[in-house]
């Protein structure tokens, strides 16, 4: 039996060697550029690409020419990434500090609940009139409210602003997000300095723009309608928006490894495109003439991409969910000509093809949670599933549940560790729970949207928010036990791949007490990480204008220059609790200031009475946009 097994994935694998050695070198090399703390010479792309060739011309094995593949493309992703750097257009954010005109196409007047005074003025399509790029994606103006009273969603505004530079990391396992702000698809931020003035844009609308001014505006009416709806999960299910998530349902679903049905991803984009296809193929068997003439399932399939495309529009068409509509049209591909071989080499041509048209993508941490659960996803529907009898129908969906929950889950682990530093302890069993439940909602949101333009959603809307708001009580549930998620030290991410490798080979080979073993070892090693990690007596953020002093297992503030209502979203992100006593000093304490030499340092902490003293990182191109890197 077990030889079968190792016969039948040798099978499986076989013909994609080379298609995985491309797709993990692509991968590495483009990370290991933007991973590196200096800026390398162009010289050491090109030796690799001479060592590359050198293997592949002189193989006479296989495992040679697979290495000299491998060692091509990951020449290949580095070369790709220094060119992506080298031509890169970065916004002029030192010339931004002085009021600048920026001109752009108005999304939404957002009126701060807590402050009605103040609003935030979100524009797309922006103009910035010699601060580097002619135009970035999207552009976000703190304003007065009263300067935006004649400001209407769709038309034009010009603001004189002060663009905000990104920042260094404020503490410890904050992620750089400089890199994100670099090209010329970011996002800008700023606040008003003069006027807002309504404006007619120079150009007219033509036919793509009015299309997507359209969905805008249909975003704009399902927003209106669900923001108050099961704590604002359902906008976020329906249109990928999720500001109207509330911290309470938001801090629960992160806490418990739930994060990701909330987001719009790979997992919802197949889940609408095979309910399309299935209901226009149930459809269309009605009209017999019509199933005899032509191909029913090829008709559905069409339907079902541009369902899917539509769908990808309505939330907003972002670049990680164009890659994840990407990854399901061809996993709907692979359903309908019924080759299911071919989804592990689209997988390999999709991180290809990412890698070379973006090769700064595979530092997102959403690309690498969809490629590593994706995969391992791919890689289970290849298990035999002949021998399985217990339960008939009911119990082999059950069986599917489980191992697509304990696959994808392993898979991503890694993933989550390296770019949060956070292991979910209940995430298996929150998501065994969660995910049908989940969908069920999404196929509920897929009514919604089709009785949408008839009048008739109130009904669908309804059970879709019973649904998801029972999801929302299950996570808040599972969060009120202290262990629901623990942070471990970041660096530490490799400590968990031999029980990610353990996990999913023994489900692959159906060995499952061997599964189960490394489960609970997993669980076991992260927990004892989190345990073991030095916990600090003093943090000091933001350069010095926080700090906190541990008290047994919480902390509390000793002085916040600029408030605490940031304290509070950096603590959420460090994974403490801060807890206030009274008023809290904005003015620096010297005597809980380390002694460095450095003019600005990013955070500190003490712990077993020594400082540690972390530096403003500048090494990179990307890293010169804060104005710590100016000087």
């Amino acid at each position: 039996m077990q030889r079968n097994q190792f016969r039948h994935w040798g099978q499986v694998l076989a013909p994609h060697r080379f298609a995985f050695c491309a797709a993990f070198g692509a991968m590495l090399g483009a990370g290991t550029y933007f991973g590196l703390p200096f800026e390398p010479s162009a010289w050491v792309g090109i030796g690799l690409a001479l060592l590359a060739l050198v293997l592949v011309i002189a193989a006479r094995t296989q495992v040679v020419l697979g290495a000299g593949i491998f060692v091509l493309f990951a020449a290949a992703g580095f070369v790709l990434g220094q060119w992506q750097v080298a031509r890169a257009n970065p916004v002029d954010y030192a010339a931004g500090r002085k009021p600048h005109w920026v001109v752009g196409t108005v999304d939404e007047v957002f009126i701060k609940p807590d402050n009605p005074k103040r609003a935030v003025l979100r524009m797309r399509d922006v103009e910035l009139f010699g601060l580097g790029p002619d135009h970035v994606g999207r552009a976000s103006v703190g304003v007065y409210t009263n300067q935006v009273k004649d400001v209407a969603v769709g038309q034009g505004a010009a603001v004189q602003t002060v663009l905000m530079p990104p920042e260094p990391p404020k503490y410890a396992t904050q992620r750089d997000g400089r890199i994100w702000r670099f090209f010329e698809d970011a996002r800008v931020t700023g606040y008003v300095m003069g006027s807002v003035e309504p404006t007619e844009r120079a150009l007219q609308p033509d036919v793509k723009t009015k299309a997507l001014n359209w969905v805008e505006g249909l975003r704009d009416v399902i927003n209106a309608k669900t923001k108050d709806m099961a704590g604002g999960a359902l906008t976020a299910l329906l249109t990928g928006e999720e500001r109207w998530v509330t911290p309470e349902v938001r801090e629960a679903y992160r806490n418990t490894g739930l994060s990701h049905l909330l987001a719009i991803s790979g997992m919802q984009l197949t889940l609408v495109g095979l309910g399309i296809f299935g209901i226009t193929v149930w459809l269309l068997a009605w009209v017999p003439n019509l199933a005899l003439r032509v191909n029913i399932r090829l008709v559905a399939a069409l339907v079902a991409m541009v369902g899917v495309v539509f769908y990808t529009f309505l939330a907003g068409a972002s670049i990680s969910l164009v890659r994840a509509t990407v990854m399901s049209l061809l996993v709907l591909l692979a359903v309908v000509t019924g080759r299911m071989s071919m989804g592990l080499r689209a997988w390999c041509i999709a991180a290809i093809l990412i890698v070379l048209f973006n090769p700064m993508m595979v530092m997102r941490a959403g690309f690498q949670l969809s490629a590593a659960a994706v995969l391992g996803l791919l890689l289970l529907v290849r298990q035999p599933k002949e021998g399985w009898r217990w339960g008939g129908k009911a119990g082999w969906w059950l069986r599917e549940l489980v191992l697509a929950t304990v696959v994808a889950g392993a898979m991503t682990a890694p993933v989550v560790a390296a770019n949060f530093g956070q292991f979910n302890v209940v995430g298996l069993v929150g998501n065994m729970v969660a995910v049908p439940v989940m969908t069920l909602a999404t196929y509920l949101g897929m009514l919604t949207l089709v009785l949408w333009p008839v009048g008739l959603e109130d009904p669908a809307l309804w059970l879709m928010h019973v649904v998801v708001q029972w999801v929302n009580d299950w996570a808040v549930w599972l969060d009120r036990f202290g262990m629901a998620s623990v942070f471990i030290p970041k660096e530490l991410w490799w400590v968990l791949l031999p029980f990610v490798a353990a996990i999913v080979v023994s489900v692959l080979l159906e060995r499952w007490w061997w599964a189960l073993v490394a489960v609970i070892a997993m669980t076991g090693v992260g927990i004892g990480m989190a345990k073991m990690a030095a916990v600090p007596e003093v943090l000091i953020w933001d350069g010095g204008k926080v700090a906190l002093v541990r008290d047994g297992a919480v902390y509390r503030p000793l002085w916040a220059v600029d408030g605490m209502e940031e304290v509070g979203y950096m603590a959420r992100g460090a994974g403490i609790t801060v807890v206030e006593d009274g008023e809290v000093s904005d003015v620096i304490d010297e005597r809980y200031m380390p002694v460095t030499g450095l003019e600005d340092f990013a955070w500190a902490f003490k712990s077993a009475g020594r400082w540690h003293v972390e530096p403003v990182t500048c090494g990179r191109p990307w890293h010169k946009l804060a104005e710590a890197c100016w000087k």
